[in-house]
């Protein structure tokens, strides 16, 4: 259930000063044994978002901008959150962003491996990522981090870090162990949970 807020991560785009209207998207959302996957579609934007959990508290999101058309698009990537509990709230420490209960000693770490400039009040931040050009029918990747536990552990920040820039293995890594898992069960179950919108 949606405990601390609708979205913790919600992508922003800005192209040519506007704001991309994702409702003008087809929007196709798929639910794998290993991951998630959101796709969003609109004639010169493909969006793909896969999320998997990396460790028992910690999932890795990768975002996929890939430009469609036949020329290069400039882009400003910003990631956005509300909180809809005021026993929660927000904090940044040296570029990163964390949230704490009044409830609870469990910290939320939300990374974003980028220089991020962030404004913040303690229901929602906003982090602005570098302007970036995407030449034409290619693509750029962005990641996030979302990270709940009592105590800040250094070694699962720093194999998030590893697995932002092993994501493609990683991810195969974990669909390899679900697959493994599925084949132990004593039936086969043919899986499909697609919604398109």
């Amino acid at each position: 259930g949606t405990w601390s807020s609708p979205c913790l991560s919600k992508l922003e785009l800005t192209v040519a000063d506007s704001i991309i209207n994702f409702k003008n998207f087809t929007q196709t959302t798929t639910s794998f044994t290993s991951h998630l996957e959101n796709r969003l579609e609109h004639k010169d934007l493909e969006i793909i978002q896969e999320l998997f959990f990396a460790t028992d508290k910690s999932s890795v999101i990768r975002t996929t901008i890939f430009n469609k058309s036949n020329k290069a698009i400039e882009v400003q990537p910003n990631w956005s959150g509300q909180l809809i509990d005021s026993s929660l709230f927000f904090t940044t420490e040296q570029d990163e962003l964390y949230l704490h209960s009044n409830k609870s000693e469990t910290v939320g770490h939300i990374q974003f491996y980028e220089k991020s400039r962030f404004t913040l009040d303690s229901l929602a931040y906003n982090s602005q990522l570098v302007s970036r050009s995407i030449p034409a029918r290619s693509s750029i990747e962005l990641f996030t981090s979302h990270s709940f536990q009592e105590i800040p552990d250094s070694i699962e920040q720093r194999y998030l870090l590893h697995v932002t820039r092993d994501f493609k293995q990683q991810l195969a890594k974990r669909k390899e162990e679900k697959e493994q898992q599925l084949s132990q069960l004593s039936f086969n179950p043919a899986w499909d949970d697609s919604v398109t919108s």
